[in-house]
This record gives structure tokens, C-alpha cells and sequence, in this order.
């Protein structure tokens, strides 16, 4: 994904500066893509990250991925996804995956990612979801002090929905202005 969206990027614009964003697991494309535009000699100005996750690190994810269906009493679909996080974690899945959540759950699970200088990079955070301060950590780790963290109220999935959105949408063209106005 993010080989094509870096393919994509240069063909409209060869040098930039770019900027980028992605929310969910769309923050390990933006910040893979961010990484290849560098690479590939584009000027990458800045990256937002919405409620970024850290699949790398996110063992959590892998049983509620198992626990969802048992939840809802399909205990087939969770012996399907136990058996895969197991053969994904011990690097003996040879099939094809069925569906694109598979496909983007094994690439996950199996991404590296390294660190990445950037000048201006924008973590924002949900204030209720308990997983984001090991994700912030992690993200930290990569990207380095410079970071900058945002707390913003709601979940997960609730604050880039209204009414959360209105407000985070206003504080991003704020962090935007401030952080691209020529120094």
C-alpha cells in the first residue's frame, strides 16, 4: 500500500514538500509512505498521526481478535483466527489470504518498521482509549523526541465522528498553520 501510494504522490508532485495523515492502522501506511517519499529524495514536511496503533507490538490485538466472535457465539470464526495469529506468529501461514482484513492483519503482524526523522510530526491521541499511551511509546521510539502529542476527547472510532470531528478538524488546521508557516 505504501509503495503505491509513494508511486502515486511522486508521479503528481516528483519533490513535494508533502504532507501526510492517517488514522488507525492508516498511520503504518502514512508513516511507511512518509519513509519511502524520503527515501526516494521527497521532502516529507509533515505527518499526522490519528490514534495511531503499534500492531508490532499490539498482542492485545491479535485476542480480541479472537474474542470478538466468541463474543458473539461464532466460535468457528474464533478458532480461525486463533489458528492464524498462531501460524502468522511462528511464520508458517502459506495461504493466500481470503479478504482484504486479512491481507492487512498478516501485513501488520509483519511489518518492522525503522525510525524516521521528520521535521514536524503530530501524534493525536483518544483520550479514552486505554491502549494509546503504549502506542504513543512506541511511535516515540521511532520518530524521537521531536514528536508532538495531541489528547483529543473520545474513543477509538468516536473522535472522527461528530460531534469529536468538528473540533479535531479545528485543531489540526491550527497544528497545520503553525507548524508549515516558513520559519
Amino acid at each position: 500500500l505504501s509503495a503505491h501510494a509513494a508511486a502515486t504522490i511522486r508521479r503528481q508532485d516528483p519533490s513535494g514538500p508533502y504532507t501526510l495523515m492517517g488514522y488507525s492502522y492508516g498511520t503504518v501506511v502514512a508513516f511507511e509512505t512518509a519513509r519511502r517519499l524520503s527515501e526516494l529524495g521527497g521532502e516529507v514536511a509533515a505527518l499526522i498521526l490519528l490514534d495511531p496503533i503499534a500492531p508490532w507490538k499490539d498482542a492485545l490485538r491479535d485476542l480480541r481478535a479472537i474474542y470478538r466472535p466468541l463474543k458473539q457465539g461464532d466460535a468457528l470464526a474464533a478458532t480461525r483466527r486463533a489458528f492464524e495469529t498462531v501460524e502468522v506468529a511462528l511464520g508458517l501461514e502459506g495461504r493466500s489470504p481470503t479478504a482484504i482484513d486479512d491481507a492487512h492483519r498478516i501485513a501488520m503482524r509483519r511489518y518492522r518498521p525503522e525510525p524516521l526523522a521528520l521535521p514536524r510530526v503530530l501524534v493525536v491521541s483518544a483520550a479514552e482509549n486505554p491502549a494509546a499511551w503504549t502506542a504513543r511509546r512506541e511511535w516515540r521510539r521511532l520518530i524521537g523526541a521531536g514528536m508532538e502529542v495531541m489528547e483529543h476527547p473520545g474513543e477509538h472510532f468516536t473522535m472522527v465522528r461528530a460531534p469529536h470531528v468538528w473540533a479535531l478538524t479545528s485543531r489540526l488546521e491550527a497544528w497545520l498553520g503553525a507548524a508549515l508557516r516558513p520559519m
